[in-house]
């Protein structure tokens, strides 16, 4: 079930050409040069954005709903685009987890992963 919703959400971004990972297809990760934090709550995110800008950080919050499939259609974009903007930490609201909301939840955990 879990390579349904990965292949999904590969379909969703529209990425090509699909690679093989352990026997499942799933696009090329885009890895972004912010540092991105996964945070549950919205108020927290939020709260969270303010914290890093008052100590001088160029942060963002990402938080667009709870639609997976927005999310994941737009996530690569993003991402992308925090990165074009110079920010340095981008903090992430992910979306419920259900359905194609874990693939959008897992992406964003491989995003947030140490480098």
């Amino acid at each position: 079930m879990y390579l349904e919703f990965v292949a999904h959400f590969c379909a969703t971004c529209g990425y090509r050409p699909f690679r093989q990972f352990h026997g499942a297809l799933c696009a090329a990760h885009y890895a972004p040069q912010a540092r991105v934090e996964v945070v549950e709550d919205a108020s927290d995110a939020r709260r969270r954005v303010e914290a890093l800008r008052a100590l001088g950080e160029r942060a963002d919050l990402l938080d667009p709903g709870p639609d997976p499939d927005h999310y994941a259609r737009h996530l690569y974009s993003w991402l992308r685009a925090a990165d074009e903007r110079g920010v340095t930490t981008l903090v992430a609201v992910p979306p419920p987890a259900v359905g194609l909301g874990w693939a959008v939840r897992d992406r964003l955990r491989k995003a947030a992963a140490p480098r």
